[in-house]
């Protein structure tokens, strides 16, 4: 597994980009296993009521991943606004926005993905995150059990 660079203070897209790529692979991987959950019960026969009692896990699972992925697009708004609103401070290119740029402004909180920079002072966005993708990953393996207990029972 490649390590996450740290944040420099020339570099605005160091370790948060890294971070946000892992995040986005992990809900990729959690709406494809969600997705495959829905085969084994076109295949195999089961009771209507486990069938209706399954999908409504399932309709939980994409509620989890969905509040996911768009409160990762949100933020990711906001940090486009963030670079864009110091470039109109300072009169130059978003390209040219730096981290210290950013730590100065007061919105160092807003390029917290998995972890949390040691110039932020919020923890909710982290923990919030974190919550969400272990619940989901959690009710994914809860139906992969379910669907293993209905092929060989």
């Amino acid at each position: 597994m490649r390590r996450i660079p740290p944040v420099t203070e020339h570099v605005l897209g160091g370790a948060w980009v890294a971070e946000r790529r892992v995040l986005g692979r992990l809900v990729r991987m959690a709406f494809a296993l969600a997705g495959m959950m829905w085969l084994p019960l076109v295949l195999v026969e089961i009771q209507p009521s486990e069938r209706q009692s399954f999908s409504l896990v399932q309709y939980q699972v994409y509620l989890l991943l969905l509040t996911l992925w768009g409160y990762d697009f949100r933020r990711q708004l906001r940090r486009a606004e963030c670079v864009l609103a110091l470039a109109r401070a300072q009169n130059v290119s978003p390209q040219l926005i730096s981290w210290n740029d950013v730590v100065a402004g007061g919105y160092a909180s807003l390029f917290d993905v998995l972890c949390r920079r040691h110039s932020s002072r919020g923890w909710f966005a982290v923990t919030f995150t974190w919550c969400l993708l272990v619940g989901s990953y959690a009710l994914v393996g809860r139906q992969i059990v379910r669907i293993i207990s209905i092929i060989v029972g």
